[in-house]
């Protein structure tokens, strides 16, 4: 009796600890808002955050690598990539980019999924390309920022140049 009881036990505390990790970061109800005096929070929760790129809403479960993230920034613009990763459901993030940069002004002009998902966003003259690779144990995100490469007259640049 005693051996079942533990094993019931055992069976319920690692049920309980799965079922915490695979929560992910589902978009919650709480807004954030950005100001003069910084963010300010309506709901309690994980506080979404914006690093480097002050238009790219990041949650807070996903933690980034500095040693493989670079960011070239001036006063009026960075670019670059941040590297990330959590134990946060993948769908679940793709669901909170997908919200939150729509908020942010971003426009999604295409996506790829299953294996890896990469979205591909535009926002005036800037590119933004998200990729979201769930691995067994952590899922890895990549937040790459740049300028378009465009012609003056808004095309593509004409060959040579």
């Amino acid at each position: 009796m005693r051996t079942t009881l533990k094993g019931l036990v055992l069976l319920m505390a690692a049920l309980f600890i799965i079922g915490g990790l695979s929560q992910g970061c589902v978009p919650s109800t709480k807004a954030t808002t950005r100001g003069e005096g910084g963010a300010k929070v309506k709901d309690e929760g994980p506080i979404p955050v914006y690093y480097d790129f002050d238009d790219v809403l990041v949650p807070s479960e996903l933690k980034m690598d500095k040693k493989s993230s670079f960011v070239y920034a001036t006063p009026n613009f960075a670019s670059g990539v941040l590297v990330m990763d959590g134990f946060v459901d993948a769908d679940s993030l793709v669901a909170f980019f997908k919200e939150n940069m729509a908020k942010d002004g971003w426009f999604l002009r295409s996506s790829f999924r299953y294996r890896r998902t990469i979205l591909v966003y535009q926002k005036g003259n800037r590119d933004c390309l998200i990729t979201i690779v769930d691995a067994m144990t952590r899922t890895h995100v990549e937040i790459w920022l740049a300028q378009n490469v465009v012609g003056a007259a808004g095309g593509p640049p004409a060959a040579g140049e």
